[in-house]
């Protein structure tokens, strides 16, 4: 067996957004992640994740616990744990490490506690398709989101929470309110 986590994580002292994260490589491929394909093996059992409702990534995640205390160098405490997916294709790995005994081959990536929920509910959205974004043009976020959703821009944040089946005041919710989707500024 050979599973493998790992995080671009801010330092606890430094993370200062809802997200928990701070980009410190490719926005674009971070974002991805929540619909491209992951493919693993588990008790022998090759398995795919993808932007599929009930195959998602975010459907196949699970809180550690086993976070280390790295001691008293910062200020603030390290979480107790972080959320975990796989990501990308591990299988190509058990050649790669010359491993093909492995029953179980899990390459996967750290985020903190709330991510994985989020990000699920903003594919659901729609927002991480790869479509033509030309209908952003001229429009704040909330009059876009309010095009998709099919409501009045100052309407944007109820409605929003009503199709994701949350209450307006979800920590989800308040993620997306702070990337300013609610916002009618342009």
């Amino acid at each position: 067996s050979f599973t493998s986590y790992c995080g671009g994580l801010p330092c606890p002292d430094h993370n200062n957004n809802p997200f928990g994260y701070k980009f410190s490589w490719s926005p674009r491929g971070v974002l991805l992640a929540a619909i491209r394909k992951a493919i693993f093996q588990e008790d022998g059992e090759r398995k795919e994740l993808d932007g599929t409702p009930g195959k998602m990534i975010y459907d196949k995640f699970f809180e550690d616990t086993s976070v280390p205390d790295v001691g008293p160098k910062i200020e603030t405490a390290w979480p107790s744990s972080f959320e975990c997916h796989p990501n990308g294709d591990s299988c190509k790995f058990l050649s790669i490490y010359k491993i093909p005994e492995a029953h179980t081959l899990i390459r996967g990536t750290y985020r903190s506690v709330g991510w994985c929920p989020t990000m699920k509910k903003v594919t659901e959205l729609g927002l991480l398709k790869e479509d033509d974004i030309s209908a952003l043009k001229g429009k704040s976020y909330a009059e876009f989101l309010a095009s998709k959703l099919g409501c009045e821009a100052g309407n944007v944040k109820a409605a929003t929470a009503e199709k994701l089946g949350l209450a307006v005041d979800d920590a989800i919710i308040g993620r997306l309110e702070w990337l300013w989707l609610f916002y009618q500024e342009k």
